[in-house]
């Protein structure tokens, strides 16, 4: 959502696909995105990529001796969700926020899309032995009216930003819909968000958004090791070249005194 108000949850589409992007393709069902997801994204890696994929889903095989039970971090506020990962045994990475960004190769997967076809163009994979939290405005305890008046001085919410150009530099069309999959441990991939490519984009009108009206999840996510989002571009009007992310987030990490 862009600051508190312009998120759409899974229920809200039908009252926000107005551009002419959007057709009834756009609206199909979750299910036919399941079952490409995967085919699209590794088949369309290759050489040291493709194999660093394969050695993540080998690691993935396994039961996960640290996973979080993802009840127990159903919390009403940011802090406790915090302290319940690091009552588990995770420390954060760095006191700062996080980073994540396309030159992370070990946690960001993007690749080309073609104009008019509906494909994944982004996926975010939580690294082996890693926490990613991504504090939402729900959670965050802090009032819009606060945060709108001294946005740089708070660390939470955390933004996302996602630009999708073509070889020149030109951005897809400002209401091509981007929908927004999460994939937890053991369950299948469920649809949280579908949005407007200009609320995703870090800019407007040829300028960088400031923090106040960049795009922030509603809901916190938490992702554990080997869990993902995935990133469906509908129907652009160009072709994408270029994929740059910026989303910040903390990284927590396993407390090595109580590791085994």
């Amino acid at each position: 959502m862009s600051i508190f108000g312009f998120g759409k949850k899974k229920d809200d589409l039908d009252e926000m696909v107005t551009g002419e992007n959007v057709n009834n393709d756009s609206r199909s069902n979750v299910e036919d995105d399941l079952k490409r997801i995967d085919d699209v994204i590794f088949n369309n890696v290759e050489g040291d990529n493709r194999k660093d994929i394969e050695d993540e889903d080998d690691s993935g095989d396994g039961d996960i001796s640290d996973y979080i039970d993802p009840d127990e971090l159903s919390c009403d506020t940011y802090d406790d969700i915090v302290d319940n990962i690091e009552y588990n045994g995770w420390n954060a990475v760095s006191s700062a926020s996080h980073p994540i960004t396309s030159f992370d190769k070990q946690m960001v997967l993007s690749k080309q899309v073609k104009a008019n076809c509906r494909d994944t163009v982004l996926e975010v994979v939580c690294p082996p032995e890693r926490i990613i939290a991504i504090c939402g405005t729900e959670e965050c305890g802090i009032d819009p009216s606060e945060f709108c008046g001294s946005p740089n001085f708070y660390k939470v919410p955390h933004f996302f930003t996602l630009r999708c150009t073509d070889s020149n530099g030109v951005d897809i069309s400002p209401t091509t819909i981007i929908s927004i999959l999460k994939v937890l441990k053991d369950e299948e991939p469920e649809k949280c968000y579908q949005e407007f490519y200009g609320d995703l984009s870090p800019v407007i009108d040829g300028k960088l958004k400031q923090k106040e009206n960049r795009f922030y999840f509603s809901e916190t996510i938490v992702l554990q090791s080997g869990e993902k989002l995935i990133f469906i571009v509908e129907n652009p009007n160009i072709d994408i070249s270029k994929i740059d992310l910026l989303m910040m987030s903390d990284l927590f990490q396993k407390d090595e005194e109580q590791e085994e």
